[in-house]
């Protein structure tokens, strides 16, 4: 992804626990949420709230926190200097039907990314080389386990105009039951497969989660140790969770759902197939990210400048606001104390709204295809070249593995051929 530009700057929402956007309860919540973020790091969706909640909050506190007077508007996250933004955050809490927490990350048309905790999930600040990776692990890229978990959170409590936390329950929603097709016994015990199939033969599928859900309401559970689902007709289903395998597994710690399994293969297979079809692809995967993909809006001093100062530091940073908006400032305290310079920063942007990891794989495989820079692989070990030149045939330093590899099939072959000479 090195040097290769977005077409708008992207603001990411990283869940919790990836609920799908495919419910509709979900997509309300994220469009509510859209209409009334002003510049929060983090957005909760409580149930249990009529309107929203804002508050600001330090990391590590549990309060309790006096909430901040409606209306209000970008440049208060601009006033105080972007150090003490670092240790503070500005959350928001929407009315919602589902619980869940969300942090929002910016990102610049250069792929600098500033937000809260960026630092601690996209080393060194910046999206890179993330689509490879993402496209990169091995076997399907995520692993499924039985269905319950058990999960606690601090989750903020309003009570008499204030904020705190309290350790609660987090209701965890398993994935839709999917159909068993088969089992068989191993040495580790027995292993069960599992399948989607649209109910009653639907084709095609668009999202299996909100599909299979249909088709197991009213499924009853068995009474067993193991979560078997019953449906109507009789079959047999498994309620499941999953997590990503390897490097996304930290934007989604407490488990992701079926659709994000599904529409990872749908990347996978639009990635393949584009050095053939790319209208086609583009176009199907347009239509595969609606969910995951909205126009927004942001501010300056989130998708531009928040960026550049955490990727190159305080006086890059100002080099480069005085460069694009002529305003001169020798530290960050005399630029956050001038009213006019913080309106600036303040001043609203376009961007791209992204939802999780599909949708951040999403958008920045849409961007290459958008600029014809075809999806190539690697002719040893098959995996994609998303960087480099076109004339690119197999993986560099950013895979040692397959590098090594063909180390050693040039002395096997190296070896064979002194063998042949000798003889």
């Amino acid at each position: 992804m090195k040097g290769c530009l977005l077409q708008r700057p992207l603001q990411l929402y990283l869940p919790e626990v990836s609920l799908s956007p495919n419910q509709p309860e979900i997509q309300l919540a994220l469009r509510r949420a859209a209409l009334l973020w002003r510049g929060e790091d983090i957005i909760w969706f409580l149930p249990d709230i009529l309107g929203p909640v804002r508050w600001l909050q330090r990391d590590g506190d549990t309060g309790p926190f006096d909430i901040l007077p409606e209306p209000i508007d970008f440049a208060l996250r601009w006033t105080a200097p972007i150090k003490e933004l670092l240790k503070h955050r500005l959350v928001l809490a929407v009315p919602s039907k589902t619980i869940n927490c969300v942090s929002v990350h910016h990102v610049s048309v250069q792929g600098e990314m500033f937000g809260c905790g960026t630092w601690t999930k996209f080393p060194p600040t910046n999206i890179g080389d993330f689509l490879t990776d993402f496209l990169w692990q091995e076997g399907d890229g995520i692993s499924f386990y039985p269905f319950p978990i058990a999960a606690k959170i601090n989750r903020p409590i309003i009570e008499r105009g204030k904020v705190h936390f309290e350790l609660r329950d987090f209701p965890i929603q398993p994935c839709s039951p999917m159909p068993i097709k088969g089992a068989k016994m191993s040495k580790e015990g027995v292993e069960i497969e599992m399948s989607f199939s649209a109910p009653n033969g639907l084709s095609p599928i668009i999202a299996p989660e909100v599909e299979n859900n249909h088709y197991y309401r009213g499924a009853t559970r068995l009474d067993t140790t193991f979560p078997y689902m019953k449906a109507g007709n009789g079959e047999l289903g498994i309620a499941t969770r999953a997590h990503w395998n390897g490097l996304a597994n930290v934007f989604a710690h407490n488990g992701i759902n079926l659709d994000d399994y599904y529409y990872y293969a749908q990347l996978r297979d639009i990635a393949a197939k584009s050095t053939k079809n790319l209208e086609g692809c583009e176009f199907r995967l347009e239509t595969l990210l609606t969910p995951y993909l909205a126009k927004s809006n942001s501010c300056i001093g989130d998708c531009w400048f928040g960026p550049l100062y955490v990727s190159k530091g305080e006086s890059a940073a100002l080099m480069d606001l005085e460069g694009a908006y002529n305003i001169e400032k020798s530290s960050l305290t005399s630029l956050f104390e001038d009213p006019e310079a913080v309106e600036e920063l303040s001043a609203s942007v376009p961007v791209d709204r992204v939802y999780g990891v599909i949708g951040l794989a999403g958008i920045l495989l849409l961007t290459h295809l958008k600029n014809a820079s075809l999806v190539r692989f690697c002719e040893n070990c098959q995996k994609p070249l998303i960087n480099g030149s076109a004339n690119k045939k197999n993986c560099g330093s950013e895979n040692p593995f397959c590098s090594k590899d063909r180390s050693k099939k040039y002395q096997r072959r190296s070896r064979a051929r002194k063998s042949m000479k000798s003889t």
